[in-house]
């Protein structure tokens, strides 16, 4: 037989006491966002000496709840049923039950699934040069089989090709793994170009340390922009600058550090921009800037700070708008625009958004694309694929889209509608579109 300890009517007041010191906790947090809003200095400065004391009365809330609620809970008297055999214990029935007893039945398990990011298609790739597996491949557009272009071994991995603007070359670094013999096994990296069919393999660049990263070529297909990460500048000096966009002369092979403390360059079709990601004095807050060719007269148009990263930017054909990948963002519409900075008015929904947690993926940090024009406007968010380090190539008509990461190869419309999947074996090697 249960034998309950308190009645109904002891629990309803118990009930209301417990909503009670919710809605004056509720009340506290509200009026406090507004003071932070209306004086956000004097709100600082008063945080700093009122956190450890707030914290430690909401934890003493929690624990006394919890306490009161424990104290309270219906016990259970077991005695007498331990002492039942098995085919006398109560059943529903037995319970008086207003409902007719259903035999339970096995019902088989049911594992989620993973949603795919956008709708497959099976349509042939457009024509393309990627990185994928530890080669690079080209596809010709028309559904023939993929042409293998460079047949390095295990030791080299090639990526991030980068057809020249007259489409008679192929830029692309390679990182090479360290011998078992070296004291410090870091990797290096080369730099190459090669023809289009995959002839004519030259090494450009063998920096004795440090890693190379993401080539763009100049307009007159005879110089390259890239990354370079813990080399010495052109002179060879021995500044050893950690991040630095480097110009290179392929006639000369004399190399110029144009810009230090930044990464992922792309030079526009027109040659009148270069776009770059570089960290804020911080040294965590990234930004996506442009300047000339030569890194003067640099602008933000990515301040970063509603951002936890940016990767790869890229150029749109008429050189008026950047694709860049990222991680976070601000709060978009269902088009993907950036929603107005909250107001007091909706200051619950925003403490909601702030504290909700990021989106996880199975493979890595969600990414996602976003393009921007060229004077900072028009920020808008074009997928919702949650990848892993994707990056864009446009079309030479600036008309389709494809995007490449670790879960396959996607096409879509320049403003993000009409996304599908077009290849399920993705990489992190990245692609360029054949001119």
């Amino acid at each position: 037989m249960l034998k309950w300890q308190y009645t109904r009517d002891s629990q309803r007041i118990r009930d209301l006491v417990v909503d009670g010191v919710l809605c004056v906790f509720a009340l506290c947090t509200f009026a406090l966002l507004r003071f932070i809003q209306a004086s956000p200095t004097i709100a600082h400065a008063m945080l700093k000496r009122l956190i450890a004391p707030l914290a430690i009365v909401l934890i003493a809330i929690i624990a006394a709840i919890g306490y009161q609620l424990g104290q309270n809970t219906p016990a259970t008297d077991l005695s007498n049923v331990a002492a039942l055999p098995l085919t006398q214990l109560p059943t529903v029935r037995d319970a008086r039950s207003p409902l007719p007893s259903v035999p339970m039945q096995e019902t088989p398990l049911v594992l989620p699934t993973q949603v795919p990011p956008a709708p497959t298609s099976d349509e042939p790739l457009p024509p393309l040069v990627f990185a994928r597996q530890g080669q690079i491949w080209r596809s010709d557009g028309n559904g023939a089989p993929l042409y293998q272009l460079t047949t390095f071994d295990q030791s080299r991995t090639p990526s991030h090709p980068s057809i020249s603007p007259d489409g008679s070359q192929i830029a692309f670094v390679a990182l090479i793994a360290p011998p078992i013999t070296a004291t410090l096994p870091l990797p290096t990296s080369r730099l190459y170009t090669m023809h289009l069919d995959g002839s004519d393999l030259n090494e450009i660049w063998a920096p004795q340390e440090g890693i190379l990263w993401l080539p763009s070529w100049a307009p007159d297909s005879t110089t390259l922009y890239l990354f370079a990460n813990g080399t010495q500048n052109a002179r060879g000096d021995g500044d050893t600058e950690r991040l630095q966009v480097v110009r290179i002369d392929l006639a000369s092979y004399e190399r110029t550090t144009i810009i230090t403390g930044a990464l992922d360059p792309t030079v526009a079709r027109d040659g009148t921009h270069l776009a770059y990601l570089k960290f804020a004095d911080d040294g965590i807050t990234m930004r996506l800037e442009v300047a000339d060719l030569n890194g003067n007269n640099p602008q933000i148009l990515l301040d970063g700070r509603a951002f936890q990263g940016f990767y790869a930017p890229r150029f749109s054909p008429d050189g008026q708008q950047i694709y860049v990948a990222a991680i976070g963002g601000p709060e978009t519409d269902n088009q993907g625009f950036p929603l107005p900075t909250p107001t007091s008015q909706d200051s619950f929904e925003w403490l909601a958004h702030i504290l909700e947690s990021p989106h996880a993926s199975a493979h890595g940090a969600p990414w996602d694309i976003w393009r921007v024009n060229l004077d900072g406007t028009g920020l808008r968010k074009l997928t919702k694929l949650n990848e892993d380090l994707p990056m864009v190539a446009c079309s030479p008509d600036g008309q389709q889209i494809a995007i490449m990461a670790y879960g396959g190869i996607y096409l879509m419309n320049p403003d993000g509608s009409a996304i599908r999947r077009i290849d399920p074996l993705g990489d992190h090697g990245g692609l360029d579109w054949v001119r």
